[in-house]
């Protein structure tokens, strides 16, 4: 009897015939059937005339599975993120010459366009697209509704900001196209911002409905397996803590620059109306200028008032003493302001001996960047009485003048008579600052007023003070100082970005030897006229308090001023406290020291 084994595998039978040659006849045994990954067999050879033979065709290739495009990877997306980088790249390069227009003003300002304000704005703009920008980039895959809402209204109020600045005469004099130009920056900068914040939100979207709806092909099966298995990993709740964070952050970042828009808007608007506030005098005028080293020009105020003549008094002892003597020409009084201090603001006590004919004509001033002034490219000190001369000729002052200088003032004027010398009649100088206590000796105030004109833009202070002057029946004094009547929000330092910003000038070119100003001063000790009237006011409790001060006051009246012009040196004392000490001994004389003070200047 044949074995049935041997029969087995020479004889294949219905089944093995169908079976490839490497089957069960090779490893004894029958073979299971396998599958592609699409579920359909392999393909079997195919049939010849002859069953041994061992011939293979080519196997027919499986169907190509189409593939499917990631949402992330569209044109739109790339094309907003190039665009956001080079955005990036823009707003970043703006806001270093925004910087370097602050802090280096003579060198930057000659090369960008004309810009008569506080020089802070623009800064704040080119800040804001950088800040979003780069932002942006840093979490540009984490999307969310808020950011969206928040990045809506900031593109709102920057509109706002637009129209205010490209309508308003007052801001199109002073703010200029560089603010215009930043502005429409930080626009755009938005404008893409919440672009992309759409379309990473689409993409998320479309690769949600991957996971809800059935896939179509193997690819987006892959795909919704590695989804919806992701949350076996044992990091899955920290990837979705660390996502919930940067879509806290991203909201956050665009949050407060929402805030920052809406004050920098209020600030502009309170302007708007300030700047419909009449000139203060009948006589005021606002010349524009140019000094010599000026890229452009600008405004200033000047205020000139009364007759250049008086009543001599009549002292004879046979006549009547209530008849008026003859009349007799006198000086000029030319009055200059000190630190912080508008000219419209400081030469009060001028005006009130003007109004009672106990002098005869007094010219006052707003230097730039005070009051109702334009600010200049430079607040060097040659410059500044450059401009002023210049705002006096096109007022037909020709002098002679008698000099009046308060403070800083003080100092402005030593340039001033250096430079016209032939036209000064006397010189009286009210705690005048002298080089031992401005450039040779350091100020604490110098970085802290830098840093408040950087937030001047955003109007805290005016803001703040708003509500209780405004809504307040009676208002107190403190309230209308810090922002109640729009004559002091133009004359306050802590309220006119403009003032805040020349101040900070001021500082930055003083409390160094080598400064353009401490060099125009000592050039001017050549020509200044020292043999001219002179009278000298000091405050004895800041003399006492500060050694630079009592240096440079002695020097003043004993180097500065000639022996032929020295009149009288006054030391004024403030009166004593309950602790015996000398009170406000760093306060104005004329203005902060009563009737005792007021007379003390007046007789002066």
């Amino acid at each position: 009897m044949a074995d049935t084994s041997s029969l087995a595998h020479s004889e294949p039978n219905e089944v093995t015939a169908l079976l490839p040659p490497d089957s069960a006849s090779q490893r004894g045994g029958s073979k299971p059937p396998s599958y592609t990954a699409t579920g359909h067999p392999p393909p079997s050879p195919a049939l010849s005339f002859s069953r041994r033979s061992t011939h293979q065709p080519t196997p027919i290739p499986p169907r190509p599975i189409p593939l499917r495009r990631s949402p992330y990877s569209t044109w739109p997306i790339r094309l907003t993120l190039v665009s956001l980088i080079f955005f990036a790249f823009l707003s970043t390069a703006v806001l270093v010459v925004t910087v370097l227009n602050i802090w280096l003003p003579r060198s930057i300002a000659p090369y960008l366009p004309t810009h008569r304000g506080s020089r802070v704005l623009p800064l704040w703009f080119a800040g804001i697209a950088t800040w979003l920008s780069l932002s942006t980039l840093t979490l540009f895959w984490t999307p969310s509704r808020a950011t969206r809402i928040s990045l809506k209204i900031s593109l709102g109020v920057a509109f706002v900001d637009l129209i205010v600045l490209s309508t308003i005469p007052e801001f199109l004099h002073r703010e200029s196209v560089l603010t215009i130009l930043t502005c429409t920056l930080a626009i755009g900068v938005i404008g893409i911002c919440l672009i992309s914040n759409n379309l990473i939100q689409e993409a998320k979207e479309e690769e949600g409905k991957i996971i809800e709806n059935r896939a179509r092909n193997l690819r987006e099966a892959e795909r919704r397996a590695e989804i919806l298995f992701l949350a076996e990993e044992q990091n899955y709740w920290l990837k979705q803590l660390w996502r919930a964070f940067k879509i806290t952050i991203s909201f956050l970042l665009v949050f407060f620059t929402s805030i920052i828009l809406i004050l920098v808007t209020i600030n502009l608007l309170i302007r708007t109306y300030d700047s419909t506030y009449p000139l203060p005098f009948k006589n005021s005028h606002l010349h524009k200028i140019r000094p010599l080293d000026a890229s452009y020009t600008f405004r200033v105020h000047l205020a000139c008032t009364g007759p250049n003549t008086l009543h001599q008094p009549n002292n004879s002892a046979y006549s009547d003493a209530l008849k008026p003597g003859p009349l007799h020409r006198v000086p000029t009084i030319l009055y200059e302001s000190p630190s912080k201090v508008s000219g419209t603001e400081g030469a009060e006590w001028l005006l009130d001996m003007r109004d009672r004919g106990d002098v005869g004509r007094v010219c006052l001033w707003d230097r730039p960047g005070y009051g109702f002034s334009d600010s200049s490219p430079d607040a060097e000190i040659g410059a500044i009485e450059e401009a002023l001369w210049q705002a006096l000729e096109k007022n037909g002052e020709k002098g002679p003048f008698l000099l009046v200088g308060e403070g800083y003032g003080g100092l402005l004027h030593r340039i001033f008579s250096a430079r016209h010398a032939t036209r000064i009649r006397g010189h009286v100088y009210i705690d005048a600052e002298t080089s031992h206590t401005l450039f040779l000796s350091s100020h604490a105030h110098t970085h802290s007023t830098f840093f408040r004109s950087l937030l001047a833009p955003l109007g805290l202070h005016r803001i703040l003070a708003l509500p209780a002057s405004v809504l307040s029946k009676y208002p107190s004094q403190r309230d209308i100082n810090e922002g109640g009547t729009r004559l002091n929000r133009l004359l306050s330092p802590y309220l006119n970005p403009l003032t805040l910003a020349t101040v900070s000038q001021e500082q930055s070119l003083s409390h160094s030897p080598s400064s353009p100003s401490f060099t125009t001063l000592l050039a001017s000790l050549r020509y200044y006229p020292n043999d001219v009237p002179t009278i000298v006011i000091s405050s004895t409790g800041r003399m006492s308090e500060n050694k630079a001060w009592r240096r440079g006051q002695t020097s003043l009246w004993e180097e500065v001023t000639g022996e032929a012009g020295r009149v009288r040196w006054t030391q004024f004392a403030w009166g004593k406290d309950e602790n015996g000490n000398e009170k406000n001994v760093w306060g104005r004389i004329c203005a902060d020291a009563g009737d005792e003070g007021r007379l003390v200047c007046e007789d002066a």
